[in-house]
């Protein structure tokens, strides 16, 4: 069942569990690239904002905010002074570390109150993928690391990963009296987790060793069932 599911997909499903109608894509020129995808049937408000566009670039669908280069601090403004938020937004952003933590950061502030950050290539499969140098052909950087410092910096949000897609975590405002995860085990896992800071390679390993705990993973069948409980 996984092999089936792009987080487009899951995009589409999150939306029909949840009643959302309005969705923003953040993504770069290279990534991203289902949009065409999104069920306008459901999420009928769709807008893109994409950077590092070159002059001339179209894939056919509508491009609502775009920027030439990484900077998309006057794209954001734009959404801002038209007082758009949005119900599920997906970050598949550029796959540096800084780059996916302000897309994350832009992502959140745009959010409706009980809307959903979904987030692209938070599981690599490969240490070769997670290389924080930009690699032509297949290439989740350090997404990954940018997502999981930026959960774990803030309790009022929490968060899942679906095993799906070279993983989609999935990001919510934390319910009112909501427990959060709390142990000397997880306590100790999340000291271990900070101490790496941008040893990007033992950052990694760390991560897939002790994936379903600190990227709090779920496989595609679970968490539709969560979804739709």
């Amino acid at each position: 069942m996984s092999g089936e599911w792009t987080k487009a997909a899951l995009i589409n499903r999150i939306a029909h569990c949840r009643g959302y109608r309005s969705y923003l894509e953040i993504c770069a020129v290279t990534t991203g690239n289902r949009y065409s995808e999104i069920d306008r049937s459901i999420l009928s408000d769709t807008y893109r904002l994409m950077y590092w566009k070159p002059d001339g670039h179209s894939d056919g669908m509508r491009i609502d905010f775009a920027a030439s280069g990484l900077d998309t601090t006057e794209c954001i403004r734009k959404i801002r002074a038209r007082q758009l938020r949005f119900d599920v937004i997906l970050v598949d952003a550029w796959h540096e570390y800084d780059t996916a933590t302000r897309d994350l950061r832009d992502a959140l502030s745009l959010l409706q109150p009980r809307g959903t950050v979904v987030v692209h290539d938070c599981l690599p499969p490969s240490e070769a993928l997670a290389s924080p140098i930009y690699r032509a052909g297949e290439w989740c950087g350090v997404t990954y690391k940018a997502y999981l410092d930026f959960v774990l910096a803030r309790p009022q949000l929490e968060y899942r990963t679906v095993d799906i897609d070279f993983g989609c975590g999935v990001i919510r405002s934390r319910p009112p009296r909501a427990p959060s995860p709390a142990s000397d085990d997880y306590d100790a896992l999340l000291a271990q987790w900070k101490a790496f800071g941008d040893d990007y390679d033992a950052a990694y390993r760390f991560m897939l060793e002790h994936r379903r705990s600190l990227c709090r993973l779920r496989s595609i069948e679970d968490f539709i069932r969560d979804e739709e409980g």
